[in-house]
């Protein structure tokens, strides 16, 4: 987990799968963090997706490092019901919280 926010322009990696993909392992789609709302940020997605049944999946740095879980607080561009962008909330905002219970 990282203790700092993503920023804007930065690339991070969405890890999941989605409904329609029974068999999946993992996926991983790349973006890039297009801007930020409190602990919250937003971020485009490659390729798009159909993003049922990735809630609470983990947003990663280019290092490895879980930066955020996927959510939805907005509505989202779309390619019919493929999803071109999402959002998620910063794992730095409770960092500090799970560090103290180590």
């Amino acid at each position: 987990m990282r203790p700092r926010p993503v920023e804007v322009g930065e690339e991070v990696h969405l890890v999941g799968c989605p409904y329609d993909e029974a068999t999946c392992k993992q996926n991983v789609y790349a973006g890039k963090i297009t801007a930020r709302n409190g602990h919250r940020f937003r971020y485009d997605i490659d390729p798009p997706v159909d993003l049922h049944g990735f809630s609470g999946a983990p947003v990663v740095d280019r290092s490895g490092h879980v930066v955020g879980l996927i959510t939805l607080w907005f509505q989202p561009r779309m390619a019919g019901e493929k999803f071109l962008e999402a959002g998620g909330e910063d794992a730095a905002a409770i960092y500090r919280s799970v560090e103290r219970q180590r």
